[in-house]
This record gives structure tokens, C-alpha cells and sequence, in this order.
């Protein structure tokens, strides 16, 4: 689409997306360390320290656990893993970001800024039209 005189694209990052997707990824990646580093029943063979790699370590942890009591370890790598690769994926979108368009016209020989912006509301969606003169 070809800008018409007197626009101008912009282009913002999520930061309401990037963020929150920071904080999914980092609260089940650190209870994981915590847990992998001072548990002192845990075997190593078993649960390696490769669980500790972002995102594929809990599901490379899920692979080596077998035993009695193993399915609460279970649930807790599949969720964080689950909770890590939400994240990172939020924040992927976050931070790709989106384009808008501004267009500036002429109105009796002063300038007025137009600006058309989409909108999301937890009640729906719209758009913002924001006029400056």
C-alpha cells in the first residue's frame, strides 16, 4: 500500500506483551533451578543438569524420569516447561512489534494530525481516532 502525502508509518514494540511474557518465562525457569539445585533427593543421573536449559530442559527432564514417585516431578517440569515456552513466545511477539500509520493533512493552512489506532478492551474490540491541531 502506497503511504499518501503527509503520512507516516511508525512502528512500536508490545511492551504490554513483551513484559508479561518476560515475567511466564522467568518464574518457572528460576523455581526450576531452584528446585534442580537444592534438592537433595534428587538423582543426577536421572534429572541432569540438562534440565536446566531453557525452555527444552524440562521436556529433556520429563524423558529421564521413571520410578514411584515420580509424578509429581512430573507435573511440575511439564508445567514449567508448558509456562517457559509460553513465555518466550509472548515475548517474541512483544518485541517483533506492529506498524501504524499517521497522516498528517492540511486544513485551512494548519496542520492536522490524524491518527487511527486499533484498540483491544477486555469488553471487545474498536479503533481510536485521535485528532491534534
Amino acid at each position: 500500500m502506497e503511504i499518501p502525502p503527509g503520512g507516516q508509518v511508525i512502528k512500536r514494540r508490545r511492551m504490554g506483551l513483551a513484559i508479561p511474557g518476560a515475567v511466564l518465562f522467568a518464574i518457572p525457569y528460576f523455581a526450576t533451578v531452584a528446585v534442580w539445585s537444592s534438592d537433595p533427593y534428587i538423582e543426577r543421573e536421572r534429572l541432569p543438569g540438562s534440565t536446566l536449559i531453557p525452555v527444552f530442559g524440562p521436556f529433556i527432564g520429563l524423558a529421564n524420569l521413571s520410578g514411584e514417585y515420580e509424578p509429581g516431578r512430573r507435573a511440575g517440569l511439564a508445567m514449567s516447561g508448558i509456562m517457559q515456552t509460553l513465555g518466550v513466545t509472548m515475548m517474541v511477539f512483544g518485541f517483533i512489534g506492529k506498524q501504524y500509520l499517521v497522516y498528517y493533512a492540511d486544513v485551512q493552512d494548519r496542520k492536522l494530525a490524524i491518527q487511527f489506532t486499533p484498540m483491544a478492551t477486555r469488553d471487545g474490540g474498536g479503533a481510536a481516532l485521535s485528532v491534534a491541531f
